[in-house]
């Protein structure tokens, strides 16, 4: 009877410190979907920083709209600031995996899509090291193919992630429809490709082609050299892809906080 009793309190014990620690886990899951709220707000934040220090270190030309998001952190004296966009790029991947774990579990009928969202993503990330790691007053091809895999894979990536929003949204109507996510995603699409286009015209008109390659003509295009037009279009789109994708990362801190509110309930 005695050793009965013993086992019997050594599971109750087991049972109360199981009972803890879920308790903890939960409490730390209900702050997780502030993470991509911070982290989306940073990221054009941090553009903008670096955009009126720039100014401040007569850097930059002040015209409207803003150069190049890459030019602006290419240069000298901002580009250890954006260093911070590596931390920003890592919680993005963080919050994937979350996302990507919390789909396995709970909806393995589309684990497929989930686990194709996961590996793009990783993609993507390793592209946007690439674009941050390679400046473009430098190594300005490394750069640009960057670039062009970033857009590629996060492009395909937000695609996969309005899918699977949309199919949890049938399964049982577990979250609202997609409708700001894909907005937001086919923002993104368009004008971060409109962008390379635009920027490739304004090459293009450019007495040599070689000459968009110089940092400081992309600085302060004069409005007077051929090509100035396509280059503000190109400017203007880059930023709109930039606050595209905020919003697309608030849209997931959201519906990251609805699969919380699920999960407690």
């Amino acid at each position: 009877m005695t050793n009965n009793n013993v086992s019997n309190n050594d599971k109750d014990n087991d049972n109360e410190m199981t009972t803890n620690e879920n308790r903890k886990l939960k409490k730390w899951q209900n702050f997780i979907w502030i993470i991509p709220i911070i982290n989306g707000l940073m990221w054009p934040l941090n553009i903008l920083i670096g955009y009126f220090i720039g100014i401040g270190y007569d850097l930059i030309d002040p015209s409207i709209p803003p150069p190049y998001v890459s030019d602006i952190a290419s240069i000298g004296r901002l580009f250890a600031g954006y260093f911070s966009f590596i931390g920003h790029i890592l919680i993005i991947l963080f919050i994937i995996t979350i996302i990507y774990l919390n789909h396995n579990r709970r909806y393995k009928n589309y684990s497929k899509r989930n686990h194709q969202a996961l590996i793009v993503a990783i993609l993507a990330t390793i592209g946007t090291l690439i674009w941050i790691n390679f400046r473009s007053n430098q190594q300005f091809i490394i750069h640009s193919i960057g670039i062009c895999w970033m857009y590629l894979a996060t492009s395909i990536y937000m695609f996969l992630m309005c899918f699977l929003c949309k199919k949890l949204y049938d399964y049982g109507q577990v979250e609202s429809k997609p409708i700001t996510m894909f907005i937001s995603t086919i923002l993104y699409v368009i004008s971060s490709w409109t962008s390379v286009v635009f920027f490739i015209i304004s090459a293009v008109q450019l007495p040599k082609f070689k000459h968009i390659l110089h940092q400081h003509l992309r600085l302060y295009w004069p409005h007077y050299i051929d090509g100035y037009l396509w280059h503000i279009l190109a400017n203007i789109c880059s930023w709109i892809m930039i606050f595209a994708y905020t919003i697309f990362i608030w849209s997931i801190g959201q519906r990251m906080r609805r699969f919380i509110r699920l999960q407690n309930d």
